[in-house]
């Protein structure tokens, strides 16, 4: 059953996810290399290249960030991704100041510590993607900060679309525990004006619309939820909240969980697809992080059964 709970470093984790797209899908994923911090995979259904890392993802003198970053490019030259590419990344611990860096310079201090971090994933993985939450759990250095993450990479084949636009069906969004209290989401799709990844607000245009949250009915019982919309790229300006004007998919692999909605962490939905009565179900998770525990968020991902798309 692709649905996995456990607890382990960001090392570990990193290999887990690819080991098992490249051993389960060999046909769709294949080996092509490792590098110091993690490996390349080529994703044979759009002859592109995934190189995810962990490590330190973002530098700069007074901000660095340790997690995964995750990268899609055209080509693989032995030693680097060629042509366009277009990366996510998701932070697990930063630092907060130039008195609290921290010290990544060199390989072996990057994976250190990466294997020291522990983290509790819990995710649904299969052929069409990834869905997960985090909780940091230990191994974080005092005085920085920490990130719980949901990540959804959605590989989603053009025949699930509401329209063919001829781009590729890679969509990549992450909503990190820090930006909670911003509503911001993180989101990119290769290669089209979403290539780069950006921190937009949800009053803004996103990739991502996110619709009613679910609520369990007072009444009789029954959990409401509206899945959410994909969208083919940004637009440039600002609209209204309601304003998308790309849809192209509505995923069944995640909604939003009110969390005064009578529905605790933990609970398992389940939902009849109408499409092929299937039964599928979903669990109830919190993104909560050790340094703002205060501000959480519930999501619902793939517990049993889950939708290709």
């Amino acid at each position: 059953m692709p649905f996995f709970d456990v607890t382990e470093s960001l090392t570990d984790f990193v290999t887990a996810i690819t080991s098992y797209w490249t051993t389960e899908y060999p046909t769709i994923f294949t080996l092509e290399d490792t590098t110091d911090e993690g490996y390349v995979l080529h994703y044979i259904t759009d002859d592109v290249y995934f190189l995810i890392e962990h490590g330190l993802i973002y530098s700069q003198e007074a901000y660095r960030c340790l997690g995964i970053k995750f990268t899609v490019g055209e080509g693989w030259d032995g030693g680097a991704l060629t042509g366009s590419t277009c990366a996510d990344y998701m932070r697990f611990m930063s630092s907060t100041s130039t008195s609290n860096t921290l010290e990544l310079d060199t390989e072996g201090e990057r994976t250190a510590a990466s294997a020291a971090m522990s983290l509790e994933f819990k995710y649904w993985q299969d052929q069409y993607g990834i869905t997960l939450v985090t909780r940091p759990i230990s191994g974080f250095t005092s005085g920085l900060r920490t990130h719980a993450i949901m990540w959804n990479l959605s590989l989603t084949p053009s025949t699930n679309w509401e329209v063919d636009d001829g781009g590729l069906g890679i969509f990549s969004h992450h909503l990190d525990s820090y930006d909670l209290a911003a509503s911001s989401l993180y989101d990119c799709r290769p290669f089209t004006s979403a290539n780069s990844i950006a921190n937009v607000n949800r009053s803004s245009q996103t990739l991502v619309s996110e619709l009613r949250s679910a609520y369990k009915s007072m009444a009789n019982n029954k959990v409401y939820f509206n899945f959410n919309y994909m969208h083919a790229q940004r637009v440039s300006t600002d609209l209204p909240y309601d304003s998308y004007v790309y849809p192209i998919l509505r995923s069944k692999r995640w909604f939003a969980v009110d969390k005064s909605g009578g529905l605790a962490i933990g609970d398992i939905i389940s939902w009849i697809d109408p499409d092929t009565l299937t039964v599928r179900k979903y669990a109830v998770c919190e993104v909560k992080d050790l340094s703002n525990g205060t501000t959480t968020s519930y999501y619902a991902i793939p517990y049993e059964n889950g939708a290709p798309y």
